[in-house]
C-alpha cells in the first residue's frame, strides 16, 4: 500500500488505534515500563500548541521537522496530527522550556 491510498475507519476502530499508537509510543520511549507509565492522552495540534506556548503552525513545523512525535491521520489534503502528552513532555524537558 502507497501513502496515496486512504482507509476509512469508523470511531471504534480509531479508539483501537489510538490505544496500539500509544502503547508503540510508550515502548519507543523507553523511559518508564508501560505499566508503570501515567496514562498518555492525544492531543490536536492546538491543545499541543496550548502546552507548548506557540501557534498551531509552530507544532505543526515542529512534527514535519521531527523535532516533536506525532501519528497523521486523515492524509488527504488536510491531514491532521495527534501528539501524547508525554512526547509535549519530552520536547519541554529537551528543550528546556520554563513551563
Amino acid at each position: 500500500m502507497n501513502s496515496n491510498n486512504i482507509i476509512i475507519i469508523d470511531n471504534n476502530q480509531f479508539q483501537n488505534l489510538v490505544e496500539e499508537v500509544n502503547f508503540i509510543f510508550n515502548i519507543l520511549n523507553n523511559s518508564e515500563s508501560v505499566q508503570n507509565k501515567k496514562e498518555d492522552k492525544l492531543l490536536n495540534t492546538k491543545e499541543a500548541s496550548t502546552k507548548l506556548k506557540v501557534c498551531s503552525k509552530t507544532v505543526i513545523s515542529y512534527i514535519e521537522s521531527g523535532q516533536l512525535k506525532a501519528v497523521k491521520y486523515n492524509q488527504g489534503k488536510r491531514g491532521r496530527y495527534k501528539i501524547l502528552t508525554s512526547e509535549i513532555e519530552r520536547y519541554i524537558k529537551t528543550h528546556r522550556l520554563g513551563y
